[in-house]
């Protein structure tokens, strides 16, 4: 019917003068862009024909016919002007997700990499991922793909070029490369083969695939880790459960075997090595004849213990020097700092012992704890049961505490998380407790504090976490175990269909952690 123009109601006339009919219904039912010209008071909706003047001629050719027909022609020299197309439109999220599916099944080694770029730009979130997942299985072929480019770029202007070679070399994962490439091309490169500075990470190479020593530990022996695939979700609420790994990908759950945290009421957070490290807690024990054994008295501990995955067992570490009123943990490097309004101290890993440290000054509880650029935050709180906008920071060559900017709103018991280069504070709560959904972002290199979007669903005590460049907020009180996602690109929350077991925390009250790809390994032992 289109192509014979039957009951079409609109030309569109593209930027070169070509033209397209179509349906208005058609369109306005299936794009965002054309349901609001068609349907509001711009003189469009009343009008014969339009012109669009945005998109490349041939994409917007393309896009309408797949609304109708569902089949797109997709190829190396279109794709970017596809991907912006489905964004400039609008398309439904049938009709995306349908353009989406499309596209992954024309990706390969020679455009995964792009089309990432690209995707993660426009918030594109599920090709995003599909895209890192791909490149991830790939990752051999896709190392001799970066290899074949270095040496096809310096080819190309060999004389000017040459000179760069072991700059670029240093950085393709040659070890990682299976031995029949390193042998059947790699070492049969003429520029390799009488360039000695080059020749070094090839013989290194070697070394790695024909030795069981330990693997130099350089930049081409390490898989490119700037992605995640999980996340370790646990409890703060203090009572004993099985923590939980989330798939990003496949949007499923895992259940670790083990369960924290070790003793009730204490904190249990994975550190940078994949470890899990537990930390105080109280001891429950009968009560006296005074009160004739009819309840229990709680005695805080001090102790802290770490989780040893090959063992299955917990390891005691050295025993803290007082008792935290409340357990916020952060690592940085090798310490891990416990900050109190009391007594604060951290733990050196590497000497197994605990220093005394500053307090935070300012008194007041329900305050979020999180590291940044080397420095420790104590942000929000609860004071006269109001959430103050009280912002610390904790310098740990000094030793010292100072007030830097206050947040724009009060928040107790705020969701605190880092995405590049700036802490967001997430939800809290308020006098009365009133759960908020604003959120707001502190830029250190200004010193200042700006909105962001809002949530979807108000709450406190969530768990928040940056994976592959976006912000996943996990439960919380008052999130009916929501998951929500934030794309920095579009400034938008979507809520996920998955949602957080309440299997974990009957009020939804958990922290979340970034398994990165360097301990992913180490912590999936975990789920067997």
């Amino acid at each position: 019917m289109r192509r014979n123009k039957e009951l079409c109601d609109i030309k569109i006339v593209a930027k070169n003068g070509e033209e397209i009919w179509a349906h208005k219904v058609v369109l306005a039912a299936n794009s965002e862009y054309f349901n609001i010209m068609f349907n509001s008071q711009f003189k469009e909706s009343k009008e014969l024909e339009i012109i669009i003047q945005g998109l490349d001629p041939y994409v917007l050719s393309l896009l309408i016919d797949f609304i109708y027909s569902f089949e797109l022609v997709v190829n190396e020299q279109n794709i970017k002007d596809i991907i912006d197309g489905i964004c400039f439109l609008q398309l439904n999220e049938t009709i995306r997700n349908k353009c989406v599916e499309y596209i992954k099944s024309r990706i390969d080694l020679s455009n995964c990499l792009g089309i990432k770029e690209m995707s993660e730009c426009l918030g594109l979130k599920d090709l995003y991922l599909f895209c890192v997942t791909y490149a991830s299985i790939n990752f051999s072929r896709l190392n001799c793909k970066v290899y074949a480019s270095v040496i096809k770029w310096i080819k190309h202007d060999g004389e000017n070029r040459n000179k760069h070679l072991p700059d670029l070399i240093k950085y393709v994962r040659l070890p990682i490369i299976s031995q029949e490439f390193l042998e059947n091309t790699v070492d049969k490169e003429l520029l390799l083969e009488f360039n000695i500075n080059s020749r070094v990470y090839l013989n290194e190479a070697y070394h790695v695939h024909g030795t069981e020593l330990k693997v130099p530990n350089s930049i081409r022996t390490q898989y490119r880790s700037n992605y995640s695939e999980y996340v370790l979700v646990m409890s703060i609420s203090g009572s004993i459960h099985h923590p939980l790994l989330y798939n990003v990908i496949t949007n499923q759950w895992k259940t670790v075997s083990i369960t924290v945290p070790l003793n009730s009421y204490g904190l249990t957070v994975l550190l940078n090595d994949g470890q899990l490290f537990s930390v105080g807690g109280f001891n429950y024990t009968s009560g006296s004849e005074y009160f004739n054994n009819l309840c229990h008295l709680s005695l805080p501990l001090c102790s802290c213990h770490i989780f040893d995955a090959n063992t299955k067992h917990w390891r005691p570490m050295q025993r803290m020097l007082n008792y935290p009123i409340e357990s916020n943990i952060v690592q940085i490097g090798s310490r891990i700092y416990v900050p109190d309004i009391c007594d604060s101290e951290y733990y050196d890993i590497e000497n197994d012992k605990w220093f005394k440290m500053n307090s935070i000054y300012v008194d007041r509880t329900d305050y979020a704890v999180i590291a940044l650029n080397g420095f420790i935050y104590a942000v929000g709180g609860n004071h006269t049961s109001y959430g103050v906008d009280i912002v610390e920071q904790f310098d740990p060559k000094t030793n010292t505490w100072k007030q830097v900017a206050s947040m724009l709103k009060g928040r107790a018991a705020p969701t605190l998380c880092v995405l590049n280069s700036c802490m967001y504070a997430i939800g809290g709560k308020n006098y009365g407790n009133i759960y908020l959904s604003s959120v707001e972002k502190y830029d250190p290199s200004t010193g200042s504090w700006e909105k962001v979007t809002n949530l979807n669903y108000s709450r406190s005590n969530a768990g928040a976490v940056t994976v592959n460049g976006l912000i996943y907020v996990f439960g919380g009180k008052n999130s009916d175990f929501t998951i929500e996602v934030y794309c920095p690109y579009k400034k938008t929350w979507s809520v996920l269909s998955s949602k957080v077991p309440g299997t974990l925390d009957n009020l939804g009250n958990c922290n979340a952690f970034n398994v990165k790809r360097h301990i992913q390994n180490e912590v999936l032992k975990l789920t067997d």
